[in-house]
């Protein structure tokens, strides 16, 4: 449709919409994309930096605390805090229930 509109249109017109519309894709590239890619990629990620390293100190801090548990515990008499031995048969037969 558009280009049936631009065949009827005299050479001067013709000429005066591409002049415009390269203008237009010239500013889209230089300066819409440009600032968006700036968004994107600068400024957002540079607003949630200090949020980010406060979730990875603490983190950081909770796998700490946790392997110290670990450790402490393999340190220490761990037989009476454990649970008994995983066995799939007592789930599975009928035989190790009636046997206990």
């Amino acid at each position: 449709y558009v280009f049936l509109f631009a065949v009827r249109q005299s050479s001067s017109r013709q000429s005066a919409w591409m002049q415009s519309f390269f203008l237009w894709l010239m500013t889209e590239i230089a300066f819409t994309s440009t600032i968006s890619v700036f968004v994107m990629n600068y400024l957002l990620p540079l607003a949630a930096h200090k949020d980010i390293i406060k979730v990875k100190q603490q983190l950081l801090q909770t796998i700490r605390e946790y392997n110290d548990e670990l450790n402490l515990e393999r340190l220490g008499d761990c037989t009476v805090n454990a649970p008994n031995d995983f066995n799939a048969a007592d789930y599975l037969f009928v035989s190790t229930r009636v046997a206990k």
